[in-house]
């Protein structure tokens, strides 16, 4: 896809996530500013080629400790726990899992496992980046 396609979906699906998930207004713009900040990662492993897990693991990182300072430094009426989950919507692996699902309902086994292994994988990656961004923005900030 065309690279403003791709930033312009990954705004819409985080600011729309957001408020779909019942999040304000602030909520939803600082969901768009994170999804163009997950674009500017993918642009950016383009160049570096890292690890997906990784990269994902970093981007939700960064989120996380974004939406703590912005929480703590400011006095905006913020709901941290639903601009996190709805900004983090365009990194889950959910086509991975039901690709998974369907090589399991159709016998083939092992593709199931292995795609599913990896979905479970970039889930925790995530989650993973977010508990270290939330727990290093509680101390540092």
């Amino acid at each position: 896809y065309p690279d403003w396609a791709v930033i312009l979906c990954a705004i819409v699906t985080s600011a729309a996530f957001t408020l779909l998930l019942g999040g304000g207004v602030y909520d939803c713009l600082f969901a768009a500013l994170y999804g163009v900040l997950q674009v500017v990662f993918l642009f950016l492993n383009r160049k570096v080629r890292i690890n997906r897990f990784i990269l994902n693991m970093i981007t939700a990182f960064f989120v996380a400790l974004m939406t703590e300072a912005l929480v703590i430094l400011s006095n905006l009426p913020i709901n941290q726990e639903l601009l996190i989950a709805g900004s983090i919507m365009p990194m889950l692996p959910g086509v991975a899992l039901t690709n998974a699902l369907r090589d399991t309902l159709q016998g083939d086994y092992m593709s199931g496992t292995v795609r599913t292994i990896e979905a479970v994988m970039v889930a925790v990656a995530i989650g993973i980046g977010i508990g270290a961004g939330l727990f290093i923005g509680t101390v540092l900030l």
